[in-house]
């Protein structure tokens, strides 16, 4: 039982712009709209980059913080409640 594999090619990446004549600039990370590989023999290969979406949706939360307390207001404190001269039958 034998498995082959390929040994990964060590390539060197530049991102790059191109003009309007399809001429490729290097330019710094995370500036750029394609990338060049360049591998150990010599050979190049360019794709153009992924764009990332800032402008998605983000999902709802799972875990929603509990409302804050909120004060009541306060009850007078010069009101008095007299007694009742009313006899009630106990429950």
């Amino acid at each position: 039982m034998g498995c082959c594999f390929s040994q990964q090619d060590k390539s060197t990446v530049y991102e790059v712009t191109l003009d309007a004549n399809g001429v490729a600039h290097r330019v710094p990370n995370g500036q750029g709209t394609h990338f060049i590989h360049v591998s150990e023999d010599s050979e190049t290969h360019m794709e153009e980059k992924p764009v990332i979406d800032v402008d998605l949706s983000k999902p709802s939360p799972t875990y929603k913080q509990p409302p804050r307390f909120t004060f009541l207001p306060s009850r007078p404190s010069s009101k008095r409640i007299q007694p009742s001269t009313e006899e009630k039958p106990p429950l």
